[in-house]
């Protein structure tokens, strides 16, 4: 076991955050931990939710961002703090870190959830904003910290009309030449494995770490196969190639966000080198396929 009891969430009402809290609010029992919610005291859905998270084991613990004694006092022996902020509250994770090196909280784990990219080109630059909490926990403060790569969240992607490749529709457009083999892991798998690891694992094996999983590998082609073959009937796939998705982010001047990352998708960069995975770190993990979410 890491030792590790006293557990933080920040931005527990998102997909990725609820996750984590449904898990550890299942395990608590069983390893005794304390499981606490980061929320706003204005807006927060888990303010809103308060009576209900609490009667499930969690501690509740409204704060105000533009005051700092109030994120401290929530972080007061805090093993653990793991950001699950969306996009729009990156931002506030510098924040975060700063208070859990105050608070002198033992690990920060990073909002990051996403792809193994280490470069973001096209219009993908603003999302190193991503990785800066990680430099300032570790350059600034010597706070331990670790972040999970996932890959794509199938139940997310899949059927989410922007991406074009809503299988529902029956009408699809696929980026590139759909051969490109990408990493693909559910959300409720990625909290599964993100709880073991942190409840497990020592702090030795945990600190200054990326933690690289994959829950299944396919290409698009594959993904739509797989699809057909579970709901026969008429499909039409229509491809969108490389060059046509990099003039359109050109001509955008860095702007078009969607389609960069539709890039980085048609060439493999959302995909893990499989030598470097490391799901062996959770020996009973059984991850679902993307067939299991279609």
């Amino acid at each position: 076991m890491s030792g590790y009891k006293v557990f933080a969430v920040a931005g527990a009402s998102g997909k990725v955050g609820k996750a984590i809290l449904d898990e550890l609010l299942r395990v608590q029992p069983e390893l005794e931990l304390e499981v606490r919610i980061i929320t706003r005291k204005e807006g927060g859905n888990a303010a809103k939710d308060t009576d209900s998270l609490e009667k499930r084991g969690a501690k509740v613990y409204a704060v105000n961002y533009d005051e700092r004694e109030t994120i401290v006092h929530a972080l007061e022996g805090v093993d653990v703090l793991i950001s699950c902020f969306g996009a729009t509250g990156f931002g506030l994770q510098l924040l975060l870190v700063k208070v859990a090196a105050i608070a002198q909280v033992k690990l920060y784990v990073n909002s990051h959830w996403g792809a193994p990219m280490d470069e973001y080109r096209y219009g993908l630059t603003h999302m190193s904003i991503k990785d800066e909490p990680i430099k300032l926990a570790q350059e600034v403060f010597h706070l331990p910290w670790t972040l999970f790569r996932v890959g794509i969240f199938p139940e997310f992607c899949i059927p989410f009309p922007v991406t074009e490749l809503n299988l529902n529709s029956r009408k699809v457009v696929i980026y590139g030449d759909g051969q490109t083999p990408n990493s693909w892991t559910t959300i409720p798998d990625v909290a599964r494995f993100a709880v073991y690891v942190l409840t497990h694992l020592s702090p030795s094996q945990l600190q200054n770490r990326e933690f690289n999983i994959e829950g299944d590998r396919k290409t698009f082609n594959e993904v739509v196969q797989l699809y057909i073959a579970k709901h026969p009937g008429e499909f039409q796939v229509t491809y969108k190639p490389v060059n046509v998705l990099e003039e359109m982010v050109k001509k955008s001047e860095g702007k078009d966000f969607f389609h960069a990352l539709m890039i980085e998708y048609a060439t493999g960069r959302v995909a893990h080198d499989p030598t470097k995975l490391d799901n062996k770190e959770f020996p009973g993990w059984n991850p679902k396929q993307v067939v299991d979410t279609l």
